[in-house]
């Protein structure tokens, strides 16, 4: 990837895709059931991830310096260091985990769906369609 974003998941030791990928493997979560995730920042600046769509403690919510009772704010993740994310998917649906335009145009997000408790996520049957919002100014030279 030209701008060397991508990312991987790892659960019960397993990274998934074995190499970091734009646009990776989607996070299967389930309503009402509480979640950490820790966001390890391999790149060379400072990071953060939003849950796009959710309703998060804004601790959680992944937009640095900002927080509900303003002494506990988000911090940026700093390269090589971790940021431990805690929720409970309130709905089921499906969400985007994401940053800054930067990390987009590189590649850097991927689908968040949360299932109903007791359902799956079915890879076979259930498909993800990413559709990311470009500035078309971007895009000049490059359309016929």
């Amino acid at each position: 990837m030209a701008s060397g974003f991508g990312y991987q998941l790892e659960e019960a030791r397993k990274l998934t895709p074995g190499e970091p990928s734009a646009l990776g493997p989607p996070l299967v979560l389930e309503r009402g059931k509480l979640v950490e995730i820790t966001v390890d920042n391999q790149l060379r600046q400072s990071t953060s991830v939003h849950w796009h769509g959710m309703e998060l403690e804004s601790y959680y919510d992944g937009v640095p310096g900002w927080g509900a009772n303003g002494k506990e704010l988000t911090p940026v993740i700093k390269p090589r260091e971790s940021f431990l994310v805690r929720f409970t998917p309130p709905r089921a649906g499906t969400f985007i985990h994401l940053n800054d335009e930067a990390q987009i145009s590189g590649g850097l997000y991927g689908p968040l769906v949360v299932v109903e408790p007791g359902k799956k996520f079915d890879p076979t049957r259930d498909f993800i369609f990413v559709r990311a919002a470009v500035d078309v100014r971007d895009w000049k030279g490059r359309c016929s």
